[in-house]
């Protein structure tokens, strides 16, 4: 099956299974007290034909634990790209991009609280084969209520990557073998959401950056943000665009990266 079937079959088989989902979910939800966790899982995509021929898939999972002092986020997210150059009949695979990220926090203080610095990712359109960011930050969050949540974070990380190549521009600090890269980063992060007073609306974002500080100039960010739609019981529209800024990256790839994907939404809390 081609790739464009693929894109255009996926959401209607996930309707379809959602659906069986719904009536059960709505009728236990009444009984039930407002839970601290939340599972969210969404796929999307977009396509585009004529001049570029090009189809992208994105899948993401969030699960998340929230209480007054403790919780955590934990967010996997996934793209795929197909690409068909002009004058050729079959879409090729050019790319596959997965990130895990998990956002452990104490509050010690009503507004301040330590956050772990977790994080893997690897892609194949950066040439990263492995990078794993742990570390710890602390943070202050300057708004938390049920409908508005905004927290920031700084500190310090570990990072150590792996590449498939070692043609960069410009040229990091790596090892002799010219493809692993370990050292120090300073880490920031922030993360929140915003929910519409009875509206089915509702925003959220996730910004990390990491910085070398023996070298200012080398320095990676990334904002992932959503607006979602709920339509009925679990089932609703996302709408997501992903930032991705890196200063030191492979020749001939521009630094700068934004995706845009559309799709469906089913959670459970």
């Amino acid at each position: 099956m081609s790739p464009c079937k693929q894109f255009v079959l996926l959401p209607v088989i996930l309707t379809v299974l959602l659906f069986e989902n719904t009536e059960s979910h709505a009728s236990e939800k009444a009984n039930e007290k407002q839970s601290k966790y939340s599972l969210r899982v969404s796929s999307g995509g977009s396509f585009f034909s004529g001049n570029l021929n090009q189809v992208q898939l994105n899948g993401r999972l969030h699960h998340a634990y929230n209480s007054d002092t403790l919780g955590y986020d934990f967010i996997a997210m996934g793209f795929r790209f197909w690409l068909k150059p002009r004058g050729t009949e079959e879409y090729r695979r050019v790319g596959d991009d997965l990130s895990l990220i998990a956002i452990p926090f104490w509050y010690f203080d009503k507004s301040f609280f330590l956050m772990p610095v977790i994080r893997y990712e690897s892609s194949q359109l950066y040439a990263i084969d492995h990078r794993m960011n742990a570390g710890l930050n602390v943070g202050y969050t300057p708004v938390r209520s049920r409908n508005f949540l905004a927290r920031i974070s700084i500190g310090g990380a570990f990072e150590h990557s792996t590449f498939s190549s070692d043609e960069f521009m410009p040229t990091p600090e790596v090892s002799n073998d010219g493809r692993t890269l370990s050292g120090f980063r300073v880490a920031v992060q922030s993360n929140g959401w915003f929910r519409v007073k009875e509206s089915p609306l509702s925003f959220r974002y996730l910004f990390n950056g990491f910085v070398d500080p023996t070298n200012p100039g080398d320095f990676r960010a990334i904002l992932d943000a959503s607006a979602n739609v709920r339509l009925f019981g679990p089932l609703g529209l996302r709408l997501s665009t992903l930032l991705n800024y890196r200063s030191v990256g492979l020749v001939g790839v521009e630094p700068f990266d934004v995706r845009t994907t559309a799709g469906l939404s089913f959670t459970l809390k």
